[in-house]
């Protein structure tokens, strides 16, 4: 417990937060937050999940606990980093939150106990949606340990159900595609898509790669009758600076812009940037 409420008080500290002086409710301040993340504001966003995570341990805080969770494995806080994830299991042990960090939790703890990750890893399957990205990730994160395992076999299996989640996912996330805005276009009914000319890969932070962080960020990009991506909201946040890595690169990547009756056009696209600890 000692740890815990050291590392705790560690991450709060850093983030400033303000305890009982604000008036708003977690939920209120965990909507707050996820509005900041989407338009990639961390600053704002650490400050309100900083907030909501001060408050008494309820389930309702989950995500904020989450979220502080892997923002201190990117800064390679990583005592922190578990403090919070054995708090969001404890909490909420149920929750769509427990899944994404057990499966983190097994990732921390893979070198030192790889037969206690491994069951982490299972738990945290159990616990998440076939269909999510946080299924995708913690199946490719299990693969990697039974590989270095020597089980080769395990680890093509894995990822064979990761590739088959991925396109489900896919599948998902277009049917739960949202309204655009005037004089953008979704592929279909005559709208070509885009298609990627060059690229470049994204860097990883130091603090992430030392932390551990792997897995994927997906933006949500207007690519221009130019061939450029702009209008970026991050659709799922990774880790607050991988996920700026992300930004940082497909603003540098070139498209062949899609079309509606033959001429460019402004076309919204959903793209997954990789993050991969080899």
């Amino acid at each position: 417990m000692k740890k815990y409420f050291a590392a705790t008080a560690v991450v709060l500290t850093a983030f400033a937060v303000v305890h009982a002086q604000d008036a708003s409710s977690p939920a209120d301040l965990i909507k707050s937050a996820e509005a900041a993340v989407r338009r990639a504001d961390y600053t704002a966003a650490d400050r309100f999940y900083a907030q909501a995570a001060s408050g008494a341990d309820r389930a309702e805080i989950a995500p904020a606990l989450l979220y502080l969770g892997v923002r201190a494995m990117g800064s390679g806080n990583k005592l922190a980093a578990e403090g919070f994830f054995e708090r969001v299991v404890k909490i909420d042990p149920k929750g769509q939150q427990a899944g994404p960090a057990l499966s983190w939790l097994a990732s921390m703890r893979a070198k030192l106990d790889p037969a206690g990750a491994e069951e982490l890893f299972k738990q945290a399957l159990a616990s998440e949606n076939p269909t999510s990205l946080e299924y995708v990730d913690t199946l490719r994160k299990y693969s990697l340990l039974v590989k270095k395992l020597g089980r080769e076999a395990d680890a093509q299996e894995l990822e064979a159900r990761a590739r088959e989640a991925q396109t489900s996912h896919s599948a998902d996330r277009r049917a739960a595609a949202k309204p655009l805005d005037a004089g953008v276009f979704r592929v279909g009914g005559g709208v070509t898509a885009p298609s990627l000319i060059s690229k470049r890969e994204p860097e990883y932070t130091e603090g992430a790669r030392s932390g551990g962080v792997q897995g994927t960020t997906v933006l949500g990009v207007d690519i221009g009758p130019d061939g450029t991506a702009g209008n970026f909201e991050v659709v799922r946040s990774l880790e607050p600076s991988l996920d700026l890595k992300a930004i940082e690169a497909v603003q540098q990547w070139k498209f062949k812009p899609g079309t509606k009756d033959g001429q460019p056009v402004t076309v919204r696209a959903t793209i997954e940037v990789n993050f991969r600890l080899m």
